[in-house]
């Protein structure tokens, strides 16, 4: 077993070098592979309905319109609260927070055992399900011990073979790509 130490590091470099990758993908063809995760993510969730929480992208992370997606599904979003995320629906209003990503200013909020699924953003996941996210753990605490469905999304040239894991990492049912569905099988 690896150190946890070494660990950290391989996550780091990991992180540095998914993200130069993410960097040269031009406007244009985020746009063109954004709309393909948003049409792998629609078929995948076509039989869904109930509460489910989405996320605001990044410029590094696929941008899915949310309300395109599905018509029988009510999409929450996190709000940082301490360590760990809170989820709100009937959102109107975001802002950006000090770490960069967008969170709703307003909309009620939502226990997590009422979500039936969470989508997640990741800089890089691997085949079996493994994600690696901006490296705060907010995911991970979050969905420590959530009983719904997981799926990741993120570009096919953020899909490794591997992903550095500790214990604490969350782990996804599928990964959703501008080309692929996976099914991890968890």
């Amino acid at each position: 077993m690896q150190s946890v130490v070494s660990i950290t590091q391989m996550k780091l470099e990991m992180r540095r070098r998914i993200l130069a990758d993410l960097k040269k993908i031009s406007g244009d063809e985020a746009r063109e592979k954004s709309a393909r995760v948003q049409k792998n993510l629609k078929n995948k969730l076509a039989s869904e309905k109930g509460l489910w929480a989405g996320f605001q992208s990044m410029a590094s992370e696929p941008l899915i319109q949310w309300p395109e997606v599905s018509e029988n599904i009510q999409w929450c979003f996190p709000v940082l609260s301490e360590k760990k995320l809170e989820f709100k629906k009937s959102v109107q209003s975001f802002q950006k927070t000090s770490l960069g990503f967008q969170e709703p200013i307003d909309g009620e909020s939502v226990e997590l055992d009422q979500l039936q699924g969470v989508v997640v953003p990741g800089l890089a996941f691997d085949l079996q399900g493994h994600r690696l996210g901006r490296g705060r753990g907010f995911y991970d605490q979050t969905l420590e011990k959530f009983k719904g469905s997981v799926i990741g999304v993120c570009y096919q040239s953020s899909l490794v073979d591997s992903v550095p894991v500790e214990d604490h990492d969350l782990k996804c049912h599928f990964i959703i790509t501008d080309e692929k569905t996976v099914e991890v099988g968890c």
